[in-house]
């Protein structure tokens, strides 16, 4: 039976262990602020970062697959939205974009997929009904950055055009939504 207390374990796990590792990764590795269009899979391409960047991915997706796991009893198409956001952050954590012109285009294939990935669960979370001003907050922040991304003038605005602060600003994010819909069941 899964216990509400062990998933919030879970999901507290993933969140320290995303952020921990990112936060790591930058304290070593601070220059990579001066590439902008950097995300966080370039740290799994520099030897300094390399083994926080995968050990901290690594915690971050069996924290997922347990939330996952756990929710198969509950709720399926949260179980679901986990196992797919778990699948697809191992496929950007394998495809360091720095090896080859082919592991760029697979890594972005699976960025892709992760963020319609969240882009479904928000919209199941919004069919599903029952939110409240923190889920909405929550979706227009992930949505806002998803669109803001998209648009080429974002390289001009200094903070905005540092890619990985969006990325990390839109998993966070995502990850509280699906933890306060998991508080929910």
């Amino acid at each position: 039976m899964a216990t509400p207390l062990f998933i919030k374990r879970c999901l507290l796990g993933t969140g320290i262990s995303f952020l921990g590792m990112a936060i790591v990764c930058i304290l070593l590795y601070p220059a990579v602020f001066q590439h902008y269009e950097y995300g966080l899979s370039y740290f799994g391409s520099i030897s300094i970062t390399f083994i926080p960047y995968y050990l901290g991915f690594t915690l971050t997706i069996i924290f997922t697959l347990l939330v996952a796991r756990r929710l198969q009893e509950l709720s399926r198409p949260l179980s679901v939205a986990f196992y797919a956001f778990a699948l697809f952050m191992t496929g950007v954590a394998v495809t360091s974009y720095s090896l080859s012109r082919v592991a760029y285009v697979i890594h972005w294939a699976f960025a892709i997929a992760l963020t319609v990935c969240i882009l479904v669960a928000i919209f199941w979370l919004l069919k599903q009904g029952n939110l409240t001003s923190t889920d909405y907050l929550l979706i227009t922040t992930i949505l806002v950055t998803v669109l803001v991304s998209a648009l080429p003038i974002v390289q001009a605005i200094p903070i905005v055009k540092v890619y990985i602060l969006r990325e990390m600003l839109v998993f966070i994010c995502s990850l509280w939504l699906l933890g306060r819909a998991v508080s929910r069941i």
